[in-house]
């Protein structure tokens, strides 16, 4: 029949979120399915006489159908959800590949690909920064004559880890994570807000008591102080780790209040801080987990900030208010 030996096909901008109806077509050589909902690729498996292969601006995740496909030369998966390039691996015929606008962190599956001649990465979540393994490949790449596109990336930059620093015979005060060392997105224009925070807590006895987070939200334009929610009391064992999660991802900027217990055994000190902070792009609608190690002991003198009053409370221009979450695990 006439469809079996159909050579060129183009079907983009089409609401079929699977190629099923594709099978039978094996002659295929050039196809173009991109703009679309696609999000179920397997049926692709069998057109292993496919050059051209377009699917940019869908919902794909999975891609390891497409390993089968070694006539490729010229491939666009521009502006979807993928995270693993492993079924790439063993192209070899690839010229052109087009991954901008992906959730990629590693690229060393596309180092083998031997004739390779132009790739694209932008907006992705590479590490490109001095060393690191990704621009090692793509250094090697460059080494190569491969023509590579890889600036600007998307990866959140931040800074900081809301550490309160309790010293000792801190008993009942009151203490607030430093300015300088509240969790800040630093790179905000590019769409990241903070999802959820997990504090953790360096001590076994852990009956110190959370009270407040202090958050710079972009709905407001403003940092403020809010009371966690719940039935908790001072003294009562704290579950740390301890997560929070938003509704609606809007802060760029967290510190912490916590009090000392009053009766803290041998009340040495001791390190509350965020050990964890999933960030959401609102452009992307994409996640990134930052885990945080402990920071380093204060200088002598330098220990978390105690609120004035010895009690949580608003500062000058600061105001407080109820802490509204999803839900805290």
């Amino acid at each position: 029949s006439s469809a079996r030996t159909l050579r060129h096909l183009r079907i983009g901008g089409n609401s079929y979120r699977e190629l099923s109806f594709l099978t039978p077509l094996t002659a295929l050589e050039y196809l173009e399915a991109g703009n679309g909902e696609l999000r179920e690729i397997g049926p692709l498996a069998s057109l292993t006489r496919l050059e051209h292969l377009q699917l940019n601006d869908a919902a794909l995740r999975d891609i390891a159908p497409l390993a089968s496909l070694r006539s490729l030369k010229w491939l666009d998966l521009e502006g979807n959800s993928i995270e693993d390039l492993a079924p790439l691996a063993n192209l070899s015929r690839l010229e052109y590949l087009n991954l901008n606008r992906n959730q990629l962190r590693h690229i060393d599956a596309l180092a083998g690909l031997p004739v390779l001649a132009w790739l694209e990465l932008r907006e992705n979540l590479l590490e490109v920064e001095q060393d690191s393994p990704e621009l090692k490949v793509i250094g090697a790449l460059l080494a190569r004559d491969v023509a590579v596109s890889y600036r600007p990336q998307l990866r959140p930059r931040y800074r900081g880890s809301a550490a309160v620093h309790l010293p000792a015979g801190a008993a009942g005060r009151v203490f607030r994570t430093a300015p300088a060392d509240y969790f800040t997105v630093l790179n905000p224009a590019g769409g990241w807000r903070i999802k959820s925070f997990t504090v953790a807590h360096t001590e076994a006895i852990n009956r110190d008591y959370l009270r407040e987070v202090g958050r710079y939200d972009t709905g407001t334009g403003q940092f403020a102080w809010y009371a966690l929610p719940g039935p908790r009391q001072p003294g009562a064992a704290e579950a740390f780790p301890y997560t929070v999660t938003f509704t609606h991802p809007r802060s760029i900027q967290l510190g912490l209040s916590v009090q000392a217990w009053p009766a803290y055994g041998e009340d040495g000190p001791r390190l509350l801080y965020l050990s964890r902070v999933t960030l959401y792009n609102i452009h992307t609608r994409s996640s990134y987990t930052v885990e945080l190690a402990p920071p380093e002991p204060p200088s002598p003198g330098a220990a978390g900030r105690e609120n004035a009053a010895g009690r949580p409370g608003a500062g000058r221009g600061e105001p407080r208010g109820s802490l509204r979450v999803e839900g805290i695990e």
